[in-house]
């Protein structure tokens, strides 16, 4: 049997007949407003093996709080219609209602949004005082006004039980070109703030997979893999060797997006997350740590 999609609002998803696990995928920025185009080759290897749940969003959408809330109120829309069309077709759905067969996916700044989901799974005095205590270590530049109006005026959101992430090429910063012109909520100091924070647990079990020669995520990579290793959350990291052949007006960066030089991101991806999902369901207190 097919894989059965359904097309979403913003994104769509590709119902598997006996999924192994289901994937929630977020892009890069402008990437993650197409990502049934620019990462085609990834998501066609997941949908292998998964249910995979690409979600799209606004270029214009300056506040990525907003984008994060909307994330997490179309995950759990799409596990109720991944059981409802796999009971239709005769396709398996117990996987859906297991919270430790779900993983979230992202690339660049969507890794951003993996972390900013589960901030808002707090109570909202919670919340609050994160970024109270952020504005008071970081200064009133990085933690504003706007990202407490932001916060305040978002529905409160249910935690989020999923616990495992891949994060492609993470990357917390605004690119150069665009962040001139926009100012896009939150930075990433704060967003370092808070994966670093004790009692917030945004990243509980995690993969990395960075890409050799990307100078734009490589400074966040570097520390999100320190940070995640003195956590004991880093369960794997991979480096893939990107040779730059296409696109050259684009940096390192962008091009593992499009995945057009076999750089092996879609095989290693999928890879990644059946171990994740695997290490999940075996033991949903404490991340392992594996060396590669």
């Amino acid at each position: 049997m097919k894989n059965k999609v359904v097309v979403l609002s913003h994104g769509f998803v590709s119902v598997h007949p006996n999924p192994a696990g289901i994937v929630h995928f977020i892009g890069g920025y402008f990437f993650g407003t197409g990502v049934q185009c620019w990462y085609r080759s990834l998501l066609e290897q997941l949908q292998q093996r998964f249910t995979v749940h690409s979600y799209s969003y606004s270029f214009a959408e300056l506040s990525h709080w907003k984008i994060a809330s909307d994330l997490l109120a179309q995950i759990e829309q799409v596990k109720q219609e991944a059981i409802r069309t796999g009971q239709q077709m005769g396709f398996q759905t117990e996987v859906y209602s297991d919270p430790s067969q779900h993983c979230l996916v992202g690339h660049s700044l969507g890794c951003e949004c993996i972390a900013l989901i589960r901030f808002l799974g707090f109570e909202k005095q919670v919340q609050l005082e994160l970024l109270k205590d952020a504005q008071r270590e970081l200064g009133t530049r990085e933690v504003t006004s706007a990202d407490f109006t932001d916060v305040q005026s978002l529905p409160q959101s249910q935690h989020i039980p999923y616990r495992t992430s891949l994060c492609m090429a993470p990357c917390f910063k605004t690119p150069t070109a665009i962040s001139g012109l926009l100012k896009v909520r939150p930075q990433d100091q704060l967003v370092q703030y808070l994966i670093q924070h004790k009692g917030a647990d945004l990243l509980p079990l995690t993969s990395l997979i960075f890409f050799s020669g990307d100078t734009i995520a490589s400074p966040d990579v570097s520390w999100l893999q320190a940070e995640l290793q003195q956590q004991e959350r880093l369960l794997n990291f991979d480096q893939i060797d990107v040779q730059r052949k296409y696109l050259t007006a684009l940096q390192y960066h962008m091009i593992p997006a499009f995945d057009p030089i076999d750089s092996g991101l879609a095989a290693i991806g999928s890879q990644f997350v059946s171990q994740l999902i695997g290490a999940s369901a075996i033991d949903h207190r404490t991340a392992l740590i594996l060396d590669r």
